[in-house]
């Protein structure tokens, strides 16, 4: 007989009013995650100028091995759900993280946190709102809809390298994909 797994929330150190989502007695980190950059980082913004801004700061800043932008919310899902010009990409793992601008055309960034949040695989994906938007109830649905953290766009460029720092630490103290889980029952050994 398996045990039910109980859901769990923990604070994440150096993340005020943020908590860890898991399942308790039924997950466990992999340190040596922790300590690598992500393989892959799908960056949501329309703006091209915020585009070459934030794949600076990455390189700059050398956090994630591959970015993938995407203009709209559309395109995000297309390329998260594999449909239309990223069919191609079926079979392959789902990003790592997600940067998601919550102002876009055609499908804003709380419209995919939506979708994502009703879908079992696209759930697991990290998500980090990188937005001008700073009205404090954009923030707060964001979080409701299943954003990991939120940042707000700095004014000037030099200050993006900055932000990709805290991106960086975000990911280094909290591991998010880097959760395997764990049967109840092997865990304890029967």
């Amino acid at each position: 007989m398996q045990r039910s797994k109980s859901t769990m929330s923990e604070r994440i150190p150096g993340f005020p009013g943020r908590r860890r989502r898991g399942v308790a007695n039924g997950e466990r980190m992999n340190k040596l995650a922790c300590e690598q950059n992500p393989e892959l980082i799908l960056i949501a913004e329309d703006d091209a100028g915020d585009q070459a801004l934030i794949r600076r700061a990455f390189d700059r800043i050398g956090f994630g091995k591959t970015l993938a932008m995407a203009a709209n919310g559309e395109e995000v899902l297309d390329y998260l759900l594999r449909r239309e010009s990223y069919r191609s990409l079926q079979g392959q793992p789902l990003p790592d993280m997600l940067i998601l601008d919550l102002n876009m055309p055609r499908m804003d960034g709380l419209q995919v946190l939506d979708v994502m949040s009703r879908d079992q695989a696209l759930r697991k994906v990290p998500v980090i709102v990188f937005s001008t938007a700073d009205q404090q109830k954009d923030i707060q649905q964001s979080y409701r809809q299943g954003a990991w953290f939120y940042l707000i766009k700095p004014e000037k460029a030099s200050d993006y390298a900055r932000v990709v720092e805290d991106m960086k630490t975000f990911w280094r103290r909290n591991c998010p994909r880097a959760y395997t889980p764990i049967d109840t029952m092997t865990v304890m050994g029967k």
